[in-house]
């Protein structure tokens, strides 16, 4: 398998085999979810957290009005005004997707495939291989997950 430290960069729509939404999605659940002071997220973050409700409501009706696309290009421009705010009210929308089981069982209705199990046997099958050569040369292959992912 892999005997070096790697790093696998994924895009967002990685995860919906697995049921997470997708950037966009995520940020409209933000926005809804944070609405106003009397919504559940923002009074149960407000409560558990350093900051106010409307802090949450602030932040969500900012994004909603940014134009960007997704919650992430919204916290590059105004990182300093809200990234702590933003962590919080993507892991408060996110936490309710964390199920293992789905690595293991996902959904694979979005056009895309269960890129987690294709990694997996490329990378049995390069250990495979590299068991069946005696060439001890280093080399770089890259297994191609564009077509696997939503």
């Amino acid at each position: 398998m892999i005997t070096t430290p790697t790093i696998l960069v994924l895009g967002a729509g990685a995860s919906c085999p697995y049921g997470f939404p997708t950037a966009r999605e995520l940020k409209w659940q933000i926005c809804d979810a944070f609405e106003n002071v009397n919504k559940t997220a923002a009074l149960f973050l407000g409560h558990k957290s350093d900051y106010m409700p409307s802090e949450f409501v602030d932040f969500a009706h900012a994004l909603t009005h940014s134009g960007q696309h997704s919650v992430d290009q919204f916290l590059e421009h105004r990182a300093k005004e809200f990234m702590e705010i933003g962590k919080l009210a993507i892991a408060y929308c996110l936490i309710r997707y964390e199920d293992e089981r789905k690595l293991f069982r996902p959904k694979l209705d979005y056009g895309g495939g269960d890129w987690y199990e294709y990694l997996f046997e490329s990378l049995t099958l390069l250990s495979q291989n590299s068991h069946k050569t005696s060439c001890r040369s280093s080399r770089l292959t890259m297994i191609d997950l564009s077509n696997t992912i939503c």
